[in-house]
């Protein structure tokens, strides 16, 4: 059932059309007795509009996040400049005496080119903040430059030409724009969802219009025949579309703009804010970890201690020693664990970003470098010169690589050689270490990854482990190749730029 207020607005509706066809019936009328009145009357309130648009997105920018509206309200700023000086120097106002109606069209074109750019860039400025102060520089620069160019080198071409009619740089202008224009309604459909529906329809049908207008001024030959006069038609209607989308709506209904744009910001918030509970829930777990770790270590050393002294100065019997020898071997290999895991944890503050993993390897080298040089070993390094991007927590790989690097160190003999290279595959990259060290036997290769596995001498605690689950996160894997006597190589694949999951899996479900 329709109630009141749906029968009064559908009673506004009405009033409202019907004085809208007064008014261009009217328009048509005054066309009759007077084009130059109709021209004039026609230009002046497209150009209001334009000032209009300026001044209601200029007076809200501090408190409305609508960067479009900002865009496009210095866009019409200087297209409604020049097209106050198009009405100034039309024919027949006898203001520009000394010019033809070469003028008024020349004019023209430089705002309709103003004003289709600028409606096919504002698009790209939603929710993208820029400096409003440059922009109008850049504006004010263009437009001087046009003036220049028209009135005082005099170097625009040619656009009309007496009992002739529209020149074909003119009629090629008119095209492209109507081409400039259709593009930016493309684009701002695709935005759709930065906008209230009823005001990006009034924008669409108000570009779709201004096409219109655009082509029926390629045909006319007098300034003052039909097509011109169809043409400033749609043109009129074109502006009172927008002077509805905008300037009704910023200034009868401002809550539509203002709420949309609060809308916009709390679902960004509440996205934000899911973040943040996520990463506040992380660095708690980082700090639980830290201090169970901590308390775990003191008494581990207090114990190793106690051990160490026992053994220096008192004499037991062989046993005992052996026993004792191994609670202190037990609570160093504790102390690296936890070491590890403080490491680990501290790591993870990082943010993934994309990375260059052949910058990654160079800054991990130096140290690396140093130590192989103490035992004599020989550092191969192959690094292409093209950057090899990953999405990638630096700190965090950087950790990875350097444990896998310094375990190759500590398995190669003197005299040995180690060898790193970084490579791209398809869609993979992909990182090799090997070294030619004792390598490792297949019974023990089938358990180098498992948290706390240890068996002399190979002591890999909780290092290959956690490396495994860092190149898990990074949606890569490690893989493993030893043959004992004759080295181990180890190859850390990634894929190339992929997109980052907001949340790990693997990780949490490690933890």
């Amino acid at each position: 059932m329709r109630t009141i207020r749906d029968i009064l607005i559908g009673q506004d509706r009405y009033i409202e059309f019907f004085f809208e066809m007064l008014v261009l019936s009217g328009l048509y009328l005054v066309s009759l007795y007077s084009y130059l009145f109709f021209h004039t009357l026609v230009e002046l309130f497209s150009i209001s509009v334009a000032f209009g648009i300026f001044v209601i997105a200029w007076n809200s920018r501090q408190f409305i996040n609508n960067t479009y509206l900002l865009f496009i309200g210095i866009a019409y700023l200087f297209a409604g400049a020049f097209d106050f000086l198009h009405t100034l120097s039309y024919q027949g106002m006898s203001i520009f005496k000394e010019y033809t109606a070469n003028l008024p069209t020349q004019l023209w074109v430089a705002s309709r080119s103003i004003q289709s750019i600028s409606l096919l860039i504002a698009p790209l400025f939603i929710r993208r903040k820029f400096n409003y102060n440059i922009v109008l520089v850049i504006y004010i620069l263009l437009s001087g430059f046009l003036l220049a160019s028209i009135f005082y080198w005099k170097v625009f071409p040619v656009c009309y030409i007496e009992g002739t009619g529209l020149t074909s740089f003119k009629k090629t202008c008119e095209y492209i724009i109507s081409l400039i224009l259709l593009a930016s309604v493309v684009l701002l459909l695709r935005k759709r969802r930065y906008f209230d529906a009823d005001v990006l329809q009034l924008l669409a049908l108000s570009i779709i219009l201004n096409i219109g207008a655009e082509l029926a001024f390629t045909f006319y030959v007098g300034v003052y025949d039909l097509s011109n006069l169809i043409g400033h038609y749609f043109k009129l209607i074109s502006f009172y579309l927008i002077y509805k989308a905008i300037i009704v709506t910023s200034l009868i209904r401002p809550h539509d703009i203002l709420f949309r744009a609060l809308k916009q910001s709390e679902a960004g918030l509440t996205e934000l804010n899911q973040e943040l509970e996520t990463t506040i829930a992380e660095r708690t777990m980082s700090l639980m970890a830290l201090t169970v770790a901590d308390r775990v270590r003191n008494p581990a050393m207090v114990i190793g201690g106690i051990c160490r002294r026992f053994l220096e100065k008192e004499k037991f019997p062989d046993q005992l020693i052996r026993d004792l020898e191994k609670i202190v071997g037990e609570t160093e290999r504790l102390e690296s664990i936890v070491k590890d895991f403080e490491s680990l944890l501290k790591l993870r503050q990082s943010r993934f970003v994309y990375e260059d993993i052949s910058e990654i390897v160079k800054m991990v080298l130096p140290i690396l470098e140093k130590e192989a040089a103490e035992k004599s070993i020989g550092f191969l390094v192959n690094i292409p010169e093209q950057p090899l991007k990953i999405n990638a927590q630096k700190n965090l790989l950087r950790g990875a690589i350097f444990h896998v690097m310094r375990n190759a160190i500590d398995a190669t003999p003197r005299g040995g050689r180690i060898t790193v290279t970084t490579s791209q595959d398809a869609d993979k990259i992909i990182l090799t270490i090997s070294d030619t060290g004792s390598g490792i036997p297949k019974e023990v290769m089938e358990r180098v990854f498992d948290p706390f596995f240890s068996t002399k001498p190979f002591r890999f605690g909780m290092g290959l482990s956690m490396v495994k689950q860092i190149v898990t996160e990074h949606l890569g894997e490690i893989k493993l190749e030893s043959e004992v006597g004759r080295g181990t190589t180890f190859q850390m694949v990634f894929p190339a730029r992929w997109i980052i999951p907001l949340k790990f899996k693997s990780r949490h479900e490690s933890q």
